[in-house]
């Protein structure tokens, strides 16, 4: 039986009047730093931190490889990792490609197969951040 991933996008947006979450302008890409995570007892948090206002785009991808899927548009170049082992009971491993002609950087986040997921989108524009938030959902 393969349990179905759903994400829930409940996005706390902690960002000041409409302006906050507006594409990059062209000219002015802006550039990925890192990729932090936090592990706790009932979530796991991905944050990425960024050098400007990015409105990320999430999907989901189900099946035997579960994965979640955030494509930032925008994207002048990317200072991170390609791949972060997390290890965690939740999330695998981050994965990101750049893809310089369109500038779309994608993040794949590789979650534990066989369970359910709530995934918690929050961008805080005070500091650039971006956070994923995965808690396990139960039936």
């Amino acid at each position: 039986m393969v349990k179905a991933l759903s994400i829930v996008l409940v996005c706390l947006l902690a960002v000041a009047p409409a302006t906050g979450l507006a594409k990059p302008t062209k000219g002015r890409p802006f550039a990925q730093t890192q990729i932090t995570i936090q592990l706790q007892p009932d979530h796991e948090t991905v944050c990425l931190a960024l050098n400007g206002l990015a409105q990320p785009v999430l999907s989901s991808l189900e099946g035997e490889r579960p994965r979640i899927v955030i494509d930032l548009t925008g994207v002048g170049r990317w200072q991170g990792r390609s791949s972060v082992a997390v290890g965690g009971a939740l999330i695998h491993q981050v994965r990101a490609y750049l893809d310089r002609p369109s500038g779309r950087l994608r993040l794949v986040v590789d979650l534990a197969p066989g369970l359910d997921y709530a995934a918690d989108p929050v961008y805080y524009s005070e500091n650039d951040l971006f956070c994923l938030t995965v808690r396990r959902q139960h039936p």
